[in-house]
């Protein structure tokens, strides 16, 4: 891990050079050796300075976020933090290791980046976190407790003293369908230093329900082990609520489509009814009375289910995830979208027969696919094939929606997911569409894989996460 120092090369250079640069032990803290560039910075004397330990000359409410900083295995940089000066002024300065062998014992070579004298680049680093409502934290992996940047605190509104002590104490306040997935990411951070992202919502003492995104990295002590995850959190409880502010416009305008489309059936059933009903009225014979009526109640049967298709699409509740049985969900959804379709536009369906569950919101599949196929339909203004295509691809379920329109050109592919961005004419959509499925898929633990050439079509692939049944684990 560590590289070992010519000590003749390094006397002779590092005394003069101009960064300033120190070396300070590992094991004690205490420094090894200062430059002349070092101690004009901070006012020093060589011997000064070489009485004291790293603690000392680190601001108290930063020296345990750089302390984690510097002891990340191998070479660290980017730690912004107040060096307390000879004359107790402070100096905010960006550190910059690299961990080596100084005298035989493990050690760390630190050099400086003048930021600026006095508080106010750290005043000014403190509100910009205040205004973007993040919080700092770090977990120390060995004792499982949990520390807070105190200058951080009030960005969750609630009284220092309440903050959770330990990552359990923390679980308790997450929401129990978020509990699970944001502990697993955490094992995994620890254990196999993944990156640990997560969104979730939280009960939080006197102030209800939030959400925060945390996002925190693994770091290792000078010996290579797990040491502690250092992160940030940061409160995303506006975005989500406008989310779903979006999501629901989205609906209410695939509502209206589809008003449009069964306004259409529900009058050729409404002249059904009423001219069996004339006929009902004028009949003198009893069996064609009979007959008459039967398809009165047949009519008046479809209308109501017409009625209650648009009735639970266009349903507004939470979101409430279940497992749901995704191959007749995506037919119930086929069966409603075709209203929309123009006769220029072929639906080919290629459905998997095998019973398949997916934990989701039934109101999520439906938008999915009701949005892709949407779009694929504006995509052939002059008619063409869509096909939908479900199959188990173990381990995961997928289900494809492929057009023949105009394609994507791969300028357009890599912002087709950016929220409000639109090809088409003003007027004409919101470029809120694939935002809101890329979004829908990543809560569901899934992805997208898509297709295209300029007019050569588009392909969409989404692979959900398959609820095991009995046969996956024979």
């Amino acid at each position: 891990m560590y590289g070992t120092v010519n000590m003749i090369e390094f006397e002779a250079l590092f005394d003069r050079h101009p960064t300033p640069t120190w070396v300070h032990s590992a094991q004690s803290d205490r420094f090894l050796a200062v430059n002349q560039a070092t101690l004009r910075s901070l006012g020093y004397t060589r011997d000064e300075l070489l009485a004291k330990r790293f603690v000392d000359i680190v601001s108290s409410d930063d020296f345990a976020r750089v302390e984690t900083c510097l002891r990340s295995q191998g070479a660290a940089g980017g730690s912004v933090c107040r060096l307390i000066c000879q004359d107790e002024s402070y100096l905010a300065v960006e550190l910059n290791s690299q961990a080596i062998s100084f005298r035989c014992e493990p050690a760390f070579m630190v050099t400086l980046r003048h930021l600026g004298h006095g508080d106010e680049v750290i005043e000014r680093l403190n509100f910009a976190l205040t205004a973007g409502k993040v919080s700092v934290w770090e977990y120390t992996i060995a004792d499982r407790s949990l520390h807070w940047d105190p200058n951080r605190t009030g960005v969750y509104g609630i009284d220092r003293s309440l903050f959770p002590k330990s990552h359990d104490e923390f679980l308790e306040l997450v929401e129990l369908e978020h509990r699970e997935p944001l502990q697993k990411a955490f094992e995994a951070c620890v254990s196999h230093g993944a990156t640990y992202d997560c969104q979730f919502e939280m009960q939080l003492p006197g102030v209800g329900r939030r959400w925060r995104h945390a996002i925190g990295r693994r770091t290792l002590d000078v010996s290579g082990k797990p040491y502690k995850i250092i992160g940030v959190g940061i409160d995303i409880t506006e975005r989500k609520m406008f989310e779903e502010q979006v999501q629901r416009a989205q609906k209410f305008e695939a509502v209206g489509r589809l008003a449009n489309g069964i306004a259409h059936d529900f009058n050729n059933i409404l002249t059904v009814i009423k001219g069996y009903s004339q006929l009902l009225t004028a009949a003198g014979d009893l069996q064609l009375a009979h007959q008459a009526s039967q398809e009165i109640t047949k009519a008046s049967t479809r209308a109501a289910g017409l009625v209650q298709q648009l009735l639970n699409f266009s349903k507004s509740q939470p979101v409430d995830p279940r497992p749901v049985e995704v191959n007749q969900l995506v037919t119930q959804t086929l069966a409603l979208l075709q209203r929309l379709l123009p006769a220029n536009i072929r639906l080919a369906l290629e459905i998997d027969t095998e019973v398949i569950y997916v934990y989701a919101d039934p109101g999520q599949i439906e938008q999915l696919v009701m949005n892709l196929c949407l779009n694929a339909r504006d995509a052939m203004p002059q008619g063409g094939d869509l096909t939908v295509r479900t199959q188990r691809h173990a381990p995961d379920f997928c289900i494809t929606i492929s057009d023949t329109g105009h394609g994507m050109s791969t300028d357009v592919q890599q912002r087709m997911f950016e929220p409000f961005f639109t090809t088409k004419e003003v007027g004409k959509g919101s470029g809120l569409g694939l935002s809101i499925v890329q979004g829908i898929v990543k809560q569901l633990g899934g992805s997208i894989r898509v297709v295209s050439a300029t007019d050569q079509g588009t392909s969409f692939c989404i692979h959900l996460p398959v609820i095991p049944n009995d046969s996956d684990s024979e």
